[in-house]
């Protein structure tokens, strides 16, 4: 990767928050993921409860690669394997179901759950020259964390998880993500890099603009970043007085019909309640139903003349009162906790976590085969559920955004990235200038991927 390695040595070393061109655009750098970044990193493959019982089994794929997460049916243990036969190199098994057997459709051999093989068709054939025990499925590292399943394609090599998670598992250590359910599941192909769909998604930078239907009332929502290693998060620079237009609210302009609503809130109370539930409108995500219905008893029960601190508080514990409604609580997530999970974090390489006390959205960014102009974007909705009260939510898979409808929020996101993808082959594009405080994140991220794919990060 020379020429391409020189130039973004010039235009992006470690420390700086510009950002190449070419790994967004080039084949090569392409080639370099799969090569370089994919097998030597922890990957998100599933949930838990979608294995939960013995003989369940996910595929995940990303590049090149096809992985089996399977529950052994002999003794519950939870394995991964590379989903491909070792005859003749057919993939196994597609999507996810249950099996007693994993069988190849091309030839008929066989395998156990727990990977030994079963029965080679006229294994005589090959007289002694051919062993069951060395055809059993290739095996990965897989650890869990949080309800999630991952897996790595070198076990020799793989540092723990719990090393590699270390500052996110910190973060996050009271936050119970193994309680929370999905609401909602998608995958869509977007006509983008899969870095840029993920850029979107770990910055907060874009909001006051494509989002901006919210800036009324949505306070100073600007953002600062911290780094924890190939890790990041973002959360708020100041404090934000919801109720509060946004500081830039005249300069951005064009906002939606939705401002009347603002309008005729008379209190801040009354303006919080109407910003949650837009947030719950245009996201179908993230922001629940009871955090809703405890934002209206907010302009109810508390007086016009309130302090903010005090509809802070207040917040905090009509949300937790709606929570126990529904059989639900989350005491052990103090308010302290809250800031430490922040906003949003980049898992990396590509996941985003978007916490919110009992719902949060996650996202997966992953190639589209050879294409450095498409992607494969998985999107998980999920909630605290009370038990054996969580839906049963189908996964959902779309070619395009169009063939979908979708919140408000993911509609504007997606108008925004074949654009991006577009313009940065532009001549006149050089490189992309993140911003260093608001979307360190980025930066971050993509030195990192830098420095798994071509030495170094520069």
């Amino acid at each position: 990767m020379s020429s391409a390695a020189n130039r973004i040595r010039q235009q992006a070393g470690p420390g700086s928050a510009n950002i190449p061109k070419e790994p967004y655009l080039s084949r090569e750098f392409l080639l370099g993921e799969k090569q370089r970044l994919w097998p030597n990193v922890w990957l998100m493959a599933c949930r838990e409860s979608e294995v939960a019982e013995r003989g369940r089994f996910v595929t995940f794929n990303i590049a090149d690669e096809s992985i089996l997460i399977v529950r052994s049916l002999d003794d519950g243990v939870l394995r991964a394997f590379f989903n491909v036969c070792q005859h003749r190199g057919r993939r196994l098994m597609s999507g996810s179901g249950r099996a007693t057997k994993l069988i190849c459709k091309y030839h008929g051999w066989r395998w156990n759950t727990d990977g030994s093989n079963d029965e080679i068709i006229d294994q005589a054939d090959w007289g002694s020259e051919l062993c069951q025990e060395e055809v059993a499925l290739k095996p990965l590292a897989l650890d869990t964390w949080g309800g999630w399943v991952f897996v790595h394609m070198q076990p020799d090599k793989a540092q723990p998880l719990h090393e590699y998670l270390a500052p996110v598992i910190h973060a996050f250590r009271n936050y119970r993500f193994e309680d929370f359910a999905p609401v909602w599941r998608r995958s869509v192909t977007l006509r983008c890099n899969w870095k840029v769909a993920l850029d979107v998604f770990i910055e907060g930078y874009h909001a006051m603009t494509a989002h901006r239907q919210f800036n009324p009332v949505s306070g100073d929502n600007r953002w600062t970043c911290v780094t924890h290693g190939i890790h990041s998060m973002f959360h708020v620079r100041n404090f934000p007085i919801l109720g509060d237009p946004c500081p830039h609210i005249e300069a951005l302009g064009g906002l939606s019909q939705d401002d009347a609503l603002f309008r005729a809130a008379k209190t801040r109370a009354e303006k919080i309640h109407v910003y949650f539930k837009l947030l719950n409108r245009d996201t179908g995500a993230l922001f629940t139903d009871r955090k809703v219905r405890a934002m209206k008893r907010l302009a109810e029960e508390l007086p016009e003349n309130a302090e903010y601190m005090d509809l802070v508080l207040a917040m905090d514990r009509l949300h937790r009162e709606e929570g126990r409604k529904d059989g639900i609580e989350w005491d052990q997530f103090t308010l302290e906790d809250v800031g430490a999970v922040g906003l949003d974090w980049n898992i990396f390489p590509n996941i985003a976590f978007l916490p919110q006390e009992d719902g949060a959205l996650v996202y997966r960014a992953r190639p589209n085969g050879d294409d450095p102009d498409s992607c494969i974007f998985d999107i998980y909705s999920l909630e605290r559920f009370a038990p054996g009260k969580a839906p049963e939510a189908k996964w959902e898979v779309y070619a395009s955004p169009t063939e979908a409808k979708w919140p408000l929020v993911f509609e504007q996101d997606f108008e925004n990235l074949p654009e991006i993808q577009a313009g940065i082959k532009s001549r006149g594009f050089e490189f992309a200038r993140a911003n260093p405080i608001a979307e360190l994140t980025c930066a971050n991220f993509h030195y990192h991927v830098r420095r798994y794919v071509t030495g170094g990060g520069d």
